[in-house]
């Protein structure tokens, strides 16, 4: 299997949902930080963000990656996206829906079993069942990186921009296999059930959010390979990350999600699972202001003290994916 899961909050309350009077835009509150982390994220596997494009090359047709202008980029919204599901993952957040359980299976294990459904115990629960904002009442990802829901929303206080390489940087081909959403029984405890007119898993209990893994290329010899445009391994991407009202535990849980503090690999783009995407952040240079716009020296200890002792933090979810991203993945 090429992934691994970090579990859900099995103590306490699993999503915490509370006003949060510094989730704003239109107030600079007291004592929060202002200011932009300027980053350099190194690639340590082949990285291939998709274009949407295709080319001919030698022959043959490319996935193209990423691009601003001729420059290979990693666009802010995919860097955001990776950043928000480890924030996710080491707080009481919430998600926003359950998998989908709409799609065709194909099993190897189970051949004759081509469906799959979600129980109403796995819809309705609590990371599930409720939304952010009804009262004004958030959990902490949605608090930081917004949400959007019907008529109602709230702006991230975090903006990624896009991450650009150096001028000089060329791109490679790589072979990768297909991609395919993970099978539904793979996310969670299921029994077929065989009572209806085509038998089906049902899936009862979900194992926790999923993160991929793959230190090595895939070797499955079965799996119809693609070829994709990559920014290789050594490509250096630099970038800014632009913060707005941030509290202190926001910051030290922000550390943990970027993979400073504690040190921690970063899977980004296609092929996580494949040998493809991992990187590290080598290296954040801080620029940050106070309310008053006051040039302000960073403080990473007081941060890592203020999230260790918030109640937003899942202490299970940083020991988790720390153990998966702390070696190569």
């Amino acid at each position: 299997m090429s992934y691994e899961f970090v579990p859900f909050p099995d103590t306490g309350a699993t999503v915490r949902r509370e006003s949060r009077p510094w989730a704003r835009h239109d107030r600079r509150m007291p004592g929060a930080w202002f200011g932009t982390l300027r980053v350099e994220i190194a690639c340590h596997q082949p990285i291939h963000v998709g274009s949407g494009f295709k080319a001919e090359q030698g022959g043959r047709v490319v996935r193209r990656t990423a691009r601003a202008g001729e420059r290979l980029v990693l666009p802010g919204s995919s860097l955001k996206g990776v950043l928000r599901a480890r924030f996710e993952a080491v707080t009481r957040s919430c998600a926003f829906e359950p998998p989908s359980d709409r799609g065709f299976i194909v099993s190897q294990s189970y051949p004759d079993v081509k469906r799959g459904r979600l129980t109403a115990g796995v819809r309705q629960m609590p990371i599930f069942d409720e939304r952010c904002g009804r009262d004004n009442r958030l959990c902490p990802a949605c608090a930081l990186f917004g949400f959007q829901y019907k008529d109602e929303s709230l702006q991230s206080r975090v903006r990624v921009a896009d991450f650009l390489a150096d001028e000089a940087a060329r791109s490679a081909i790589a072979e990768m296999p297909e991609q395919y959403e993970p099978r539904l029984h793979h996310l969670g405890d299921f029994r077929i059930d065989r009572s209806g007119r085509e038998p089906e898993f049902e899936v009862s209990r979900l194992y926790g959010r999923k993160f991929y893994v793959g230190a090595h290329p895939s070797s499955d010899g079965a799996s119809r390979k693609q070829q994709v445009e990559v920014a290789p391994a050594g490509t250096r991407f630099c970038g800014a990350i632009h913060l707005f009202n941030i509290e202190a535990a926001e910051l030290g849980a922000l550390l943990v999600a970027l993979g400073v503090e504690p040190k921690t690999y970063l899977k980004v783009g296609a092929g996580k699972g494949h040998g493809f995407g991992r990187a590290a952040v080598a290296a954040m240079d801080y620029q940050l202001r106070d309310e008053l716009r006051r040039p302000r020296e960073p403080a990473i200890d007081a941060w890592r003290k203020a999230f260790e002792t918030s109640g937003d933090r899942w202490e299970g979810g940083v020991v988790k994916l720390v153990e998966i991203h702390e070696r190569p993945c």
